[in-house]
């Protein structure tokens, strides 16, 4: 199940039903990861920070009723008064938080030395953050890097790359942190002063990334627990991925992996499953999509012990759902929400808390692929899905075993061999961005099936079409520019193409499909 995005305009409706701050931390949300692993940074920001661009190491703060910074108003709408949200000038920022990183050869000539403070000053000439150009030069001071490891573990000099320079700078209107390491020079800057409560908790989060003995790749500190079978606790604490009975969400386990960043309050040994797990299905889709880079912000998974768990959280964060749905996606934070428990709520046999978390993620995926997924029809985001959701996941080699969908395949069939014909005319789905019946999910599947996995380079005109949503095309318009243009030449016209398509769809599940 997908929730899509509702874009905001300048104005923005309150719901007169906003549960109270008291519910809604009842489920708090740990703070998301971007961890730049060929820059060799990483850091943590709140859930309402979101990026505009995937691909970007930049942020922009949400705002709610709730916020301090945000003005309600009261106005009429159709003889109605309602609440809205206004934005005010600190709203209006393009960007929030901007992270960087630069090799010396890559910084202007011009600059008069290529010092920490020069290089702070350079990134934060940025006018989308928004403070008045007078305070764009920072107040610099010499920041120990390896202090306080209590509270910042991997700035222990036991852990951390040795040799590392930083300063903290700070003016009225802005704030920041540079680090030099190694050949580069890295940090951040964020709007606000440092006082700011999210600021500083954001710069102390910045890490530079490590290499533990014996790796062959740079680590974070969180990630580099998880190779250790162990999670870290509701106060960052590292413990032995063992097996527990479930606690409260506000005490739930997280742990990090090259990809994702999990939270469970089911217990740390599930956890630490829940991890390999994801990682064997990142794997999965990137070797279907052959990505040449993926985004640097980890994929967010909050994974209930029970449906009531389930449906209580979401419903707290503003996404009411009922008893029939086992998870969804919610592309604004980049999250899935799932639960454990599905035999305790009573789905059918084959549903499990694995094929919804493949299917969810499969979403997840591409979403952060293309950069955003509204512009994607529903029947090859659902079809993807449904493809990826069928592979049998194998615990030994942690890799996955692709097969069909055999029930939804089956109910298929026969409603071809009753009707002679497809649920939907071709055309129908090429164009359709919302929602699709259960019993649609098999066609969606076949349709995907048909033209990127049974055809002759499908799979080539698959990384063509989803690098064509990444560049922002119509993902309608590409699809029939990438996979349909030599149908249509042969046909001589579009609807003799989608005729002959929709022919060959029906002999292809009735005839090829087992």
């Amino acid at each position: 199940m997908l929730i899509l995005r509702t874009l905001v305009a300048a104005l923005m409706v309150v719901g007169s039903a906003w549960l109270s701050a008291e519910e809604a931390d009842k489920w708090p949300l740990r703070w998301r990861v971007c961890a730049d692993y060929e820059a060799g940074y990483t850091f943590r920001f709140p859930y309402d920070f979101q990026p505009p661009h995937q691909y970007k190491t930049e942020l922009k703060r949400g705002f709610s009723a709730r916020s301090s910074n945000a003005e309600v108003v009261e106005i009429t709408v159709g003889g109605k008064k309602i609440k809205a949200l206004v934005q005010n000038d600190d709203m209006m920022r393009e960007i929030d938080v901007k992270a960087f990183s630069f090799k010396a050869d890559q910084l202007p000539s011009d600059l008069p030395a290529i010092t920490l403070e020069a290089v702070g000053n350079y990134s934060a000439q940025d006018a989308r953050l928004g403070f008045k150009k007078e305070e764009r030069a920072l107040a610099w001071t010499a920041y120990d890097y390896y202090q306080n490891p209590e509270v910042r573990p991997f700035a222990d000099a036991k852990w951390a790359t040795p040799g590392i320079e930083a300063s903290i700078g700070e003016t009225k209107g802005s704030c920041g942190i540079v680090i030099k390491h190694g050949d580069r020079y890295s940090g951040i800057i964020c709007a606000g002063p440092l006082s700011n409560e999210n600021n500083r908790t954001i710069i102390d989060t910045f890490e530079i990334l490590a290499m533990p003995k014996g790796a062959k790749v740079v680590r974070s500190w969180r990630e580099s627990q998880t190779y250790q079978n162990k999670v870290l606790d509701h106060e960052g604490k590292p413990v032995p991925g063992s097996p527990a009975k479930p606690v409260g969400w506000k005490s739930a386990w997280e742990c990090e992996t090259r990809h994702y960043h999990v939270t469970s309050h089911v217990s740390p040994k599930r956890l630490l499953e829940y991890g390999a797990f994801c990682e064997a299905l990142y794997a999965m889709y990137a070797s279907t999509y052959k990505p040449d880079s993926m985004p640097p912000y980890k994929m967010e998974i909050h994974i209930f012990n029970t449906q009531s768990d389930f449906m209580t959280a979401a419903g707290s964060k503003g996404f009411p759902v009922g008893p029939s749905v086992g998870g969804f996606f919610v592309p604004s934070q980049l999250c899935i929400y799932a639960f454990e428990d599905t035999k305790g709520a009573r789905f059918s046999a084959d549903f499990t808390l694995e094929k919804v978390v493949a299917h969810e993620c499969s979403h997840q995926f591409l979403h952060v692929t293309c950069n955003g997924s509204d512009h994607v029809p529903t029947w090859i985001n659902e079809g993807l899905a449904v493809y990826f959701e069928s592979a049998q996941y194998q615990p030994a080699s942690k890799d996955f075993k692709l097969q069909l969908p055999r029930q939804r395949i089956a109910v298929l069939k026969s409603y071809y061999g009753q009707q002679k014909n497809t649920m939907w005319p071709m055309d129908n789905y090429l164009t359709h961005y919302g929602h699709i019946s259960g019993e649609q999910y098999g066609e969606v599947y076949a349709m995907v099936h048909f033209w990127i996995f049974g055809a002759n380079g499908g799979l080539t005109r698959f990384k063509d079409y989803w690098q064509a949503l990444k560049n922002g095309e119509n993902g309608s318009d590409a699809f029939e520019r990438v996979f349909m243009t030599d149908l249509i030449k042969a046909h001589r016209s579009r609807d003799k193409a989608l005729e002959v398509w929709q022919q060959m769809m029906l002999d292809y599940v009735t005839k090829k499909l087992p």
